[in-house]
Order: C-alpha cells, then sequence, then structure tokens
C-alpha cells in the first residue's frame, strides 16, 4: 500500500506562513486597541477637565410620588449635561439610578424636569444626591462627582 503525503518541506513552509499571518492579524488588532484606548483616555481627561470648569448642575425641587422621584434641575453651566447618576438615600439603605440617554440630556443653561422610579427596599427617602454625568463614548459616560449636589427632603 502505497501512502502519499505532503513533504517536510512544503509543511514547514505552511507552518511559517500560518505563524506569519498569525502575527500579524494579532499585531493589527493590537495596534488598534491601543490607539483606540488612548483616543477614550484623552477623551476622558477632557471631560474630568471640563467638569471642574464647566459644570454646575442646581437642584431646585424634589418630590416623592409612591416610588416615583420626580427631579426639578437646572443646568447652570456653560455645558450641556449627558447624563445623570441619582443615589437615593433611605433608612433601607442607598440605591444608584444610572439614568443615561437623550431623554436625560440637559442642554447649557436650561430647566427641566426628570422623573424616575427607586426601589421600595430603599424606604422613604431621606436625601438624593445628583450627580452629572458627560458622554464620553459610546456608551461610557464619566460623572462629576465633585459637582454632585445633595437635596435633603
Amino acid at each position: 500500500m502505497i501512502k502519499n503525503g505532503i513533504s517536510p518541506l512544503i509543511a514547514t513552509v505552511l507552518l511559517v506562513g500560518f505563524t506569519v499571518v498569525l502575527i500579524a492579524i494579532i499585531l493589527l488588532w493590537g495596534r488598534g486597541y491601543y490607539e483606540e484606548r488612548a483616543q477614550k483616555e484623552g477623551k476622558i481627561s477632557e471631560l474630568e477637565a471640563d467638569c471642574a470648569t464647566s459644570v454646575l448642575l442646581d437642584v431646585k425641587s424634589a418630590a416623592l410620588q409612591g416610588v416615583k422621584l420626580i427631579l426639578g434641575l437646572n443646568n447652570d453651566g456653560n455645558r450641556d449635561i449627558d447624563g445623570l447618576v441619582v443615589v437615593v438615600q433611605g433608612a433601607g439603605g442607598q440605591e444608584p439610578i444610572k439614568l443615561y440617554g437623550s431623554q436625560y440630556r440637559i442642554k447649557k443653561f436650561e430647566a427641566k424636569t426628570i422623573e424616575t422610579n427607586y426601589t421600595a427596599s430603599v424606604g422613604t427617602p431621606t436625601e438624593v444626591k445628583v450627580i452629572p454625568a458627560l458622554k464620553a463614548g459610546q456608551k461610557y459616560y464619566v460623572a462629576c462627582d465633585d459637582k454632585a449636589v445633595t437635596y435633603v427632603f
């Protein structure tokens, strides 16, 4: 019985070619990954600077209707606020609520009423902390923790 196979030279060439292609793919992916990461970090640094200089949020009113929280907010800064993190504090603990998306955007010098629900396990809220957030990417936001505003009931 005759067994035919590939010669050792062809096998070596195929293995070397496969290895070169694999390394090229990994290097291209890595370069794109690190470029994207550098861009994001630059954007995040820029937004953190904007938080310090351009963001000014004011909570004018807060009301409760069952487990619904109604906030009257003013953006007194010279930059749009792209989202909010609302931390509801009650006897049963605290609950952070992330409000991201176009319906929560507050344009510069705009007053807006925002409604959100919280879980009943928090109990009756004693205070609400509102943290403005700026959009850094498709689904990534930078919270301006130093610009948080607390409303006590």
